[in-house]
């Protein structure tokens, strides 16, 4: 029997044989797919959705962002992820803060940025995986940058709520509250300095971004502003190229960023949820929320607790990773109530993301951001350049946290992005068969060790903590690519997602459009101190509030589609057919060709 609740959107997903397309902005799909249609490959539409985005949605990404990516290469059957989160500034210390007057990291201005490395990332990708020139994929990017581009409903009502923080700094006010600080959609906003310094990397690549006379201008403006950041700074970053994150669920292999991105905590929680059978169940009984909801508060707990820079903090990544962790850590379970008090396990906002694959099956899963909305608020002058918040939004103001700030250490990151593929067979990392898994609602049996050896990485790259590495025989064939921006709802919407696909054989839409959950507090240090709540959307059946509230949740309704996130998603169905769907909740469109 199908769940009323899970058909109450007319909306479908998009099929398509020659590339797919799926974005949280029409203008940035439209440019995707263009990019396929004139024979480019996933990558190249990949770059020129980045660049519109990066324009048309300012209030949660761009150049002085970050990014990270996954990308799934058809030939040779592999996947590499890139890095480009950047440090904090080397002046920026817990000593520095304090006599400054800070308890907390701030969460605006020039002292909570992080070097930006987004940039970074996007040429790499075009450096290793691009077929057509840079220039013709950010043309359309340029041009709406240069001349002006409508705004949507979303970005009127992103600039009306972030007015305040855009006025406190003349240059982002000059552009984003040119029409006032309630602009209504359809108003045309134009930033021709970004369009200048999209011009001025085509023209100098990294080293103008990075070293050249952009660098300087950021650094300027944050000297000028008393800020920490310098071009120094800007000039030591390097992006990291590095073999993904990866585990087995029920048969799949699912891949992940590595730390500092926090997509081991999908894989963790993936693993946890491996002991369990869903069989005959759905994604809105109680059974299912209260095991999906205890799962993440456990994986969450582990992140906070272990989880740093891997350049600075010796992380258990391999050992959170396998499947005796998660059997051990099964036991900490409770199926009948509440777990309010999350405890780490024992071991020896505002971003967006978009999809692709073109016709011959390479896939890119794809996130960046400036953090939170309208990022540090602060613009260098002549850039047309928004810089993020990240050190500000990710770092805690101690020099004995794994997440601790240190000069050139890279906060935890929200941002994390997947991609599945079919193991070559049913097994765990170690390539022995899977343990029988438990009913959701009774007691999951223990399961057994799985290896994994250190990750490997790509020629030439900066080597990650990448944890455990593919077999060598390639990575399997390609099955999802997925991803969702959103703070820490992002690990668990796209559990959510993954298990409506996997253990629910929901399609793309009915996988990112069903009723939504999401656990709070997350891992944000502004926020860890809340009380837990869980907030459902209101279509979640009546009968399984009751019986979570009966378990000990603390339960927040929400509107039917405001528990939050931004869904993308694309599955590869038989016969090279794609099948596609970006979330109804926040005006995504995906488009096939």
């Amino acid at each position: 029997m199908i769940d009323p609740a899970l058909t109450s959107d007319p909306g479908r997903p998009v099929w398509a044989r020659n590339g797919l397309v799926a974005t949280g902005q029409p203008l940035a799909t439209a440019a995707g797919l263009a990019v396929l249609a004139r024979g480019g490959n996933a990558v190249d539409a990949a770059l020129a959705v980045a660049a519109v985005t990066s324009v048309t949605m300012p209030e949660m990404c761009g150049l002085g962002g970050d990014a990270f990516a996954l990308v799934y290469d058809a030939r040779t059957r592999t996947v590499t992820a890139f890095n480009g989160s950047g440090p904090a500034p080397m002046a920026a210390t817990v000593e520095r803060y304090r006599a400054a007057g800070h308890t907390e990291m701030p969460f605006e201005g020039w002292w909570s940025v992080a070097v930006p490395g987004a940039v970074g990332v996007y040429l790499e990708m075009h450096a290793r995986f691009g077929s057509r020139p840079l220039e013709e994929l950010w043309a359309p990017a340029i041009r709406y940058a240069r001349e002006g581009f409508p705004i949507d409903a979303r970005l009127a009502a992103n600039i009306a709520a972030g007015a305040d923080k855009l006025a406190r700094d003349p240059e982002a006010a000059a552009v984003y509250l040119a029409a006032g600080p309630r602009p209504r959609p359809g108003t045309i906003l134009r930033n021709p300095d970004l369009a200048r310094s999209f011009e001025r990397v085509l023209a100098g690549g990294a080293e103008t971004f990075y070293k050249g006379e952009l660098a300087r201008a950021i650094g300027d403006a944050s000297q000028a502003a008393g800020g920490l950041l310098t071009a120094e700074d800007m000039a030591a970053f390097e992006v990291e190229v590095y073999r993904p994150l990866v585990t087995t669920y029920r048969g799949y292999r699912v891949f992940e960023t590595a730390p500092p991105s926090q997509g081991l905590i999908l894989l963790e929680m993936l693993n946890l949820l491996e002991g369990f059978d869903l069989a005959g169940k759905s994604p809105t009984d109680p059974d299912v929320v209260h095991l999906l909801v205890e799962i993440k508060k456990l994986a969450f707990a582990d992140r906070n607790a272990y989880l740093g820079d891997p350049r600075f903090v010796k992380a258990p990544v391999d050992r959170l990773l396998s499947k005796a962790y998660a059997a051990r850590r099964r036991r900490d379970l409770d199926l009948e109530r509440a777990n309010n008090a999350p405890a780490a396990g024992e071991v020896d906002g505002d971003t967006t993301s978009f999809v692709v694959v073109d016709a011959e099956g390479n896939a890119v899963s794809f996130i960046h951001s400036i953090s939170a909305l309208w990022g540090a608020g602060v613009m260098a002058r002549g850039t047309g350049i928004l810089l993020n918040n990240r050190a500000g939004r990710g770092f805690v103001l101690s020099e004995e946290h794994p997440n601790g700030l240190a000069p050139g250490k890279r906060t935890m990151h929200t941002l994390n992005t997947y991609l599945v593929t079919r193991a070559p067979a049913a097994a765990d990392a170690d390539g022995t068969p899977a343990p029988a898994p438990a009913t959701a609602g009774s007691r999951a049996a223990d399961g057994r060790t799985a290896g994994g050896g250190p990750a490997t990485p790509s020629p030439g790259a900066r080597a990650g903590d990448g944890g455990a590495g593919s077999d060598g025989l390639g990575d399997g064939e390609l099955v999802l690519v997925g991803n969702t921006p959103g703070g820490d709802g992002q690990p668990q919407w796209n559990l959510q997602v993954l298990v409506n696909v996997l253990d629910f054989g929901m399609d793309a839409y009915r996988a990112v459009a069903a009723p939504r959950w999401t656990s709070f507090p997350g891992t944000d240090p502004i926020s860890l101190k809340a009380p837990l709540e869980l907030r459902l959307e209101s279509r979640f059946p009546a009968e399984t509030a009751a019986e979570l509230l009966r378990r000990g949740h603390v339960l927040r309704g929400v509107g039917p589609w405001a528990a939050g996130g931004s869904a993308m998603l694309i599955r590869v169905l038989d016969r090279g057919v794609y099948e596609g769907a970006a979330d109804p909740r926040d005006g995504g469109v995906a488009l096939g060709l």
